[in-house]
């Protein structure tokens, strides 16, 4: 039961992260800068906070973005916890 629950909370933290990258984008268009083009969908900033972090296929531009990036990889990467 232990290990469901820690899923499902790094789930939750990469989708609140994904909300938090559209909202950044919404309030700066320039915010994230894409080989694809603009992020526009819940799916694409759902792509970038769980699977591109690093990859360079999506990048972050701005200040606001860039912190956004950084805390994600602090607090939801599970490799540097044991």
């Amino acid at each position: 039961m232990c290990v469901q629950g820690a899923v499902a909370a790094y789930h939750l933290l990469g989708v609140a992260y994904a909300h938090a990258y559209q909202i950044s984008e919404y309030l700066s268009r320039s915010s994230v800068t894409s080989t694809e083009g603009p992020l526009t969908s819940v799916a694409d900033c759902l792509y970038y906070s769980f699977s591109t972090l690093g990859y360079g296929d999506i990048i972050p531009t701005d200040r606001v973005s860039r912190w956004l990036g950084i805390d994600e990889a602090i607090t939801a990467n599970p490799s540097w916890r044991s």
